[in-house]
């Protein structure tokens, strides 16, 4: 039997996957036994329970966005391949590249020193994450969206919008687990036997509970819209309209840079008020506004810097569902054929 047309093209895409996601991995392993990406240290007594906890976390709303995915005809087998793109091949090359650009965070600081220290201390990451992370992400989107194509699977904005966030909420569990261990490490010491300890007294209630809502919390679902608005430009792209492409990479690149900044903002303002309080380390009511707070601030900060990227999304997912199918379409303005009366049957003589 003679190989279809598009066969070739077919294997040299997956073999391009595959040898993508090797190399990927390879490149993990590598990193993560020289320590140059996370150290082994850093990833066994930190990083991996803290990864496993936030996987606990984010498990409910990963488990909606990948049956939305599989609603629409997308496989398992790249569902599978967004979320380990998202946690190590993305990851990966945007931690990669934010540290080879770390003398440009210097440049960018310097130039906002003038609007004050805190726009300083904000604009490195309202300017760099976003051009970094996003693309990092879209590649694994761009390579699910394809494989879904070539499957059969109709593109539409819920496609690509499901897609994204699968892949933006594995990308935002890796990052955020690896800020919260970060932190974590860089308080802990080695005691007289040699053994690493964590002082999570030096780490302090304050600084526990801001990690814990602003990264736990709502940490990973940034990273989801994100990549959410961001596939549906994917989609949009795909399907020849590349103006209306770029219109959604705005937004995308907009949401997270005002999240890296004006979201940042907010929140740091409500802590300082809240850490002046030295009986928080003893009095549950005062530790118990210590958490009130820190989910306050992160979720004010969630609003203002994103609240309108979200009801973008959902406006245009709403009127997606409120369009007719195209094939439906076609079935209602495709004139029916005209009905004729029987010939009429010749008597016989």
């Amino acid at each position: 039997m003679p190989a279809s047309p598009g066969a070739p093209a077919g294997r040299l895409l997956r073999g391009g996957v595959r040898g993508l996601g090797i190399a990927a991995l390879v490149a993990f392993v590598v990193a993560t036994a020289s320590g140059t990406f996370f150290g082994a240290r850093f990833l066994a007594e930190v990083r991996a329970p803290v990864l496993l906890v936030g996987a606990l976390v984010a498990a409910p709303a990963l488990a909606v966005l990948v049956l939305a995915a599989r609603a629409r005809g997308v496989a398992w087998r790249w569902l599978a391949f967004g979320v380990a793109w998202g946690l190590f091949a993305a990851a990966w090359i945007s931690l990669t590249f934010e540290a080879a650009l770390e003398p440009l965070t210097v440049v960018i600081g310097s130039v906002a020193a003038p609007l004050g220290s805190e726009v300083a201390l904000a604009a490195p990451g309202a300017v760099i994450a976003p051009v970094v992370e996003e693309p990092a992400k879209l590649i694994g989107v761009l390579v699910v969206l394809i494989a879904a194509r070539r499957a059969g699977v109709r593109l539409t904005a819920a496609v690509g919008a499901a897609v994204g966030g699968v892949v933006g909420l594995a990308f935002g569990l890796s990052e955020g687990s690896h800020r919260i261990a970060t932190i974590v490490l860089e308080r802990g010491f080695v005691d007289l036997d040699g053994v690493f300890r964590i002082d999570w007294e030096l780490i302090g209630i304050i600084t526990q509970l801001q990690l814990i809502a602003k990264l736990f919390a709502f940490g990973f679902t940034n990273h989801a819209l994100f990549t959410a608005i961001a596939g549906v430009g994917l989609v949009t792209l795909l399907g020849g309209r590349w103006r209306a492409s770029l219109g959604w990479f705005a937004v995308a690149l907009l949401a997270h840079a005002l999240l890296n900044s004006v979201g940042v903002a907010i929140g740091e303002r409500v802590f300082p008020a809240v850490n002046g309080s030295a009986s928080i380390a003893v009095d549950p009511a005062a530790r118990l506004w210590a958490f009130v707070a820190a989910w306050v601030a992160a979720a004010a900060g969630f609003l203002v810097a994103e609240g309108w990227a979200a009801v973008l999304l959902v406006r245009r997912l709403r009127r997606e569902g409120r369009a007719p199918d195209p094939a439906t379409a076609a079935a209602l303005v495709t004139p029916s054929p005209a009905v004729t009366a029987p010939p009429p049957i010749a008597s016989a003589e």
